[in-house]
């Protein structure tokens, strides 16, 4: 089973290198990388094919190919540009300052034909530390074991649209390349996008998988985080916000406002809390807190959110 690493590579000149080095030190070699530069202005590709030389030993039996864009129209599109170019039958994203641990793309592959899995959530934890997952005992009672470190979700859509599950977060997935002919990710959106892509991803599995394969979906989760991700201050989702008004609703929230469907509308209320807790935390000026829950605060009411009722009454 073959495995296609896409990197979206904006300005990360100082990270670049390390994240190769991880691809580099996997006891299974990628059989396909292929990094998008987004128009950087540092010099990340140097950095990179600087990496690559060093490391062209161990990656001797990967394909590379490296996409430089004219234009910077951000994450989504460039993950667009990689996922059209992949090939293998496996496809994982991975960011241009973060990591695999060196059994990363073994487990994975084992898993995945082991147990015939047709995507999967990758366990992660931050550097700094202080983000990890997947947390079990948040998630009692929605997970069949199949290994020692892998999961089976019993209700997938259920569970990825809950508060204490993360598809998308640190590209922390893995899908066969046969289910992605027709989602792309939102490349008007800056945050969230991740999450948005694939939760349609997942619907689309779901709902179409089981009528060509006549088979229910197999969704797994690899408990041991396999994946080390760096918190950096300047990143667009850490970075603090000066204009309530860049804060735009996650894409799901939007997209799914209205629908029917009970793990939309739970998936809704998931990301707008969040959103609402992310925006109190990089809006730094209280009049901007202000403006922004006034704005959104019939949104938030429709989706059952109380706003903080401070930051309603401010000036």
């Amino acid at each position: 089973m073959t495995h296609s690493i896409v990197v979206p590579l904006f300005n990360k000149a100082d990270y670049i290198g390390q994240t190769i080095a991880s691809l580099a030190a996997q006891d299974v070699s990628p059989y396909e990388l292929i990094v998008v530069d987004d128009a950087s202005t540092d010099d990340s590709l140097a950095r990179l094919r600087a990496s690559l030389t060093e490391h062209a030993r161990a990656l001797a039996s990967t394909r590379i190919e490296i996409l430089e864009l004219e234009q910077n129209c951000g994450p989504g599109h460039a993950r667009n540009v990689g996922l059209a170019a992949a090939t293998g039958d496996l496809i994982s994203f991975l960011d241009a300052d973060d990591g695999y641990r060196p059994d990363a793309l073994r487990r994975i592959g084992d898993g995945m034909r082991s147990h015939a899995l047709d995507i999967a959530a990758i366990g992660f934890e931050s550097d700094p530390q202080g983000e990890y997952f997947p947390q079990r005992e948040c998630l009692d009672g929605e997970l069949i074991d199949l290994d020692e470190d892998l999961w089976l979700l019993a209700t997938p859509l259920h569970t990825v649209s809950g508060p204490d599950f993360f598809l998308g977060r640190a590209s922390n997935v893995v899908v066969r390349r046969r289910w992605l002919a027709t989602e792309r990710y939102d490349t008007d959106a800056r945050l969230n996008e991740g999450v948005d892509f694939w939760y349609r991803v997942l619907k689309h599995i779901i709902a179409d998988g089981n009528a060509i394969a006549n088979r229910t979906a197999r969704v797994g989760v690899f408990a041991t985080p396999l994946i080390r991700f760096r918190l950096l201050p300047g990143s667009l989702s850490h970075q603090p916000c000066r204009d309530w008004r860049t804060l735009a609703p996650p894409p799901s929230v939007m997209r799914f406002l209205d629908s029917s469907n009970g793990n939309d509308r739970r998936l809704v209320r998931t990301l707008a809390a969040r959103w609402l807790e992310h925006a109190m935390v990089v809006l730094g000026d209280d009049a901007q807190r202000a403006a922004f829950v006034r704005h959104h605060g019939t949104l938030l009411a429709r989706i059952g959110i109380a706003a903080p009722q401070s930051w309603c009454e401010s000036p």
